[in-house]
């Protein structure tokens, strides 16, 4: 069976509607085209920066991290999605540094701008993200995005290898408490489950 069947059979056990799988679906086959279009000007090796921070609190993985609202999980607060959850919500305290999985990294978009304890349901700061960073895997093509940061310290065009941290965590955007949203998108572009994807263990 495709995965995308298996998809829509779990959907449809959830509760789904058929004209919601429609939505949902339609909504995510044009966002390979929008990603495609940022392509930074310039690569620029660096290593992040994140001033004013003298505490490093401890970093995590998703595996020692619950799972507060997962992938595909109908949630009110999604409220720029049609209420399906994109993404992981992971139970992250506020100001965790975030740390990327092997590999090497392309920054292909990143927001600092929102307040990093500003967030509220409706909040549509970068696109409801708030502050967030969408990372490239260079030799296979996957992203991962993280959002409602509380500060970022890459910037578009950076090339990271694995293990480097990126940002911390916050309350920002379209968010009503410090967490992780984590979105993974495939090679091909498509929204899946980060925490069935390759690098769940190390996320």
């Amino acid at each position: 069976m495709a995965k995308l069947d298996i998809f829509k059979q779990a959907a449809v056990q959830m509760g789904y509607s058929e004209e919601e799988l429609t939505d949902f679906l339609g909504s995510i086959e044009s966002a390979p085209e929008e990603v495609a279009n940022i392509v930074p000007s310039e690569i620029t090796v660096g290593t992040p920066n994140f001033e004013g921070f003298t505490d490093e609190p401890p970093q995590f993985t998703a595996s020692q991290t619950s799972v507060t609202t997962p992938f595909g999980a109908r949630s009110s607060a999604d409220v720029f999605s049609g209420g399906i959850n994109y993404g992981v919500d992971l139970g992250v305290g506020y100001g965790t540094t975030i740390t990327i999985p092997e590999g090497q990294w392309q920054v292909v978009e990143s927001f600092g701008g929102a307040n990093p304890n500003g967030g509220y349901r409706g909040n549509y700061t970068n696109r409801g993200y708030g502050n967030s960073v969408l990372l490239k895997d260079m030799k296979t093509g996957e992203m991962l995005r993280y959002s409602h940061l509380s500060q970022v310290g890459v910037k578009p065009g950076q090339v990271l290898k694995g293990g480097q941290p990126i940002a911390k965590s916050g309350n920002s955007g379209n968010s009503t408490g410090a967490h992780l949203d984590l979105e993974y998108l495939d090679a091909q572009g498509r929204l899946n489950d980060p925490m069935k994807s390759r690098y769940a263990p190390q996320l």
